[in-house]
């Protein structure tokens, strides 16, 4: 990936980031919402079950049962705090807790935190209350970095905003460590595995490690990154900001290395491309390299909406409404598309073959999704778009199995009629030969 590639995701991923905080509210129409309002109240009726919505394995159900109004960033934060809490259910009996959905409320999920409840809404709900939530994070400060932070130095528990000294030293400590770390296997990988792999002769194996080293050793930092943070006790706007850095870092290491992949895949075809007789498959190969590209970066980009909550169905539908527009404006764009597969379906002619069509006489050179290059006996270059082959007469002079050549013979004023008819007699019984 070039340097200016690795720029233009870094920037997505940061704008990914930042829209995950400020992103308005995605508007559903009033039948889904209050199908969704129903499918809340139906997980959330009886208090155990609002208690159990936390160790959902779906994330939309873990936050379904949340109070406060909070952002969606925030409550996933917050889910994983309280897992850390009760260590995965460990501390809380389930089967002490009521399952009527009048119960008395409040009701305190564990004997051991007595003020975290959960409370029924006036809309038939059990959530987990705000009051207790804020509990809950207090109590997660404490139990994740309370026995040690108690024996650091007064300076190192002032304040800088929400952060502590020590939580910024501690922060930039694992950064650090994760770029070393980072570099470290990259190195190891680049310098000392695939060559290991090259002296035995095994080129793919080598390609395939080169295209893995950088992801990986930038999944491994993510994953390092997301293993520490937890213990530093930070603010839950900052968790939940780094914790979503962690997941959107993760998945763009697999996409990098899926788009790194595709080079490597390529460069395969091309190989076998070259073995065979015709020359447009060498010209097909560039343009699977291009689809595969785009579609593994929107593949990525869905993903990591996903992971922000954005309703990636909803989102698909507008475009599609919106996509029909566009294609209408773009009609011809696509009839350029569809000139291209024939072409390449029904292969009227090769690269390099001698053509006439539509005017334009001369040498193909490439064959694009939009258009075919031609150059000229001129040495200049036509375009012609793909859409015309579809329906214009193509002549193809590369395709003939005889090529009728008019030469003028010279002879001296000397020659006598039968030295011209010999001559004649000669050249016919030549070509016939042939």
């Amino acid at each position: 990936m070039t340097q200016t590639t690795s720029r233009v995701l870094l920037a997505l991923l940061a704008a990914f980031l930042l829209f995950a905080f400020v992103r308005p509210v995605w508007a559903d129409d009033s039948e889904k919402a209050q199908a969704a309002r129903e499918i809340a109240v139906d997980k959330c009726k009886t208090p155990r079950l609002a208690v159990e919505s936390v160790f959902a394995p779906e994330q939309a159900d873990q936050v379904r049962c949340l109070g406060g109004g909070r952002a969606y960033a925030l409550q996933v934060e917050l889910v994983e705090r309280i897992r850390a809490v009760f260590s995965g259910r460990a501390t809380i009996d389930l089967d002490a807790l009521p399952t009527d959905p009048d119960a008395s409320s409040p009701v305190v999920v564990s004997p051991r935190f007595p003020k975290v409840q959960v409370a029924r809404q006036p809309d038939g709900r059990w959530v987990w209350t705000a009051t207790s939530l804020e509990n809950l994070e207090e109590i997660y400060r404490q139990n994740m970095a309370g026995p040690w932070v108690s024996q650091l130095p007064d300076w190192m528990k002032a304040g800088v905003g929400d952060l502590k000294v020590w939580q910024i030293l501690a922060l930039l400590l694992v950064l650090v460590v994760g770029l070393v770390v980072r570099k470290l296997i990259e190195f190891m990988v680049q310098n000392r595995v695939r060559q290991l792999v090259d002296r035995m002769g095994q080129k793919w194996a080598s390609n395939l490690i080169g295209v893995f080293a950088s992801p990986g050793a930038t999944f491994v930092s993510a994953l390092l990154l997301g293993v520490t943070y937890p213990w530093l006790s930070l603010p839950l706007w900052f968790g939940a900001f780094l914790g979503l850095a962690v997941q959107v870092l993760m998945i763009f290491s697999v996409v990098w290395a899926a788009y790194r992949l595709v080079d490597v895949l390529s460069e395969r075809m091309a190989a076998k491309a070259e073995a065979t007789d015709t020359k447009l498959d060498d010209q097909l190969v560039p343009l699977i390299r291009k689809s595969l590209k785009v579609f593994t970066v929107i593949a990525g980009v869905l993903v990591i909406l996903q992971n922000l909550n954005v309703n990636v169905g909803a989102l698909l539908a507008t475009l599609g409404v919106g996509g029909v527009a566009i294609a209408l404006a773009a009609k011809d764009t696509v009839a350029n598309f569809f000139g291209s597969l024939m072409i390449f379906i029904d292969r009227p002619f090769q690269i390099g073959d001698w053509i006439r069509v539509d005017g334009a006489e001369g040498t193909v050179e490439e064959v694009g999704f939009r258009s075919t290059r031609i150059r000229t006996f001129y040495n200049s270059v036509i375009t012609v778009p793909n859409a015309k082959f579809t329906e214009a007469k193509i002549d193809n002079m590369g395709m003939r199995e005889y090529r009728r050549c008019f030469f003028t013979l010279g002879i001296t004023y000397d020659t006598s009629p039968e030295q011209m008819q010999a001559f004649v007699e000669g050249i016919r019984a030549i070509i016939q030969a042939n």
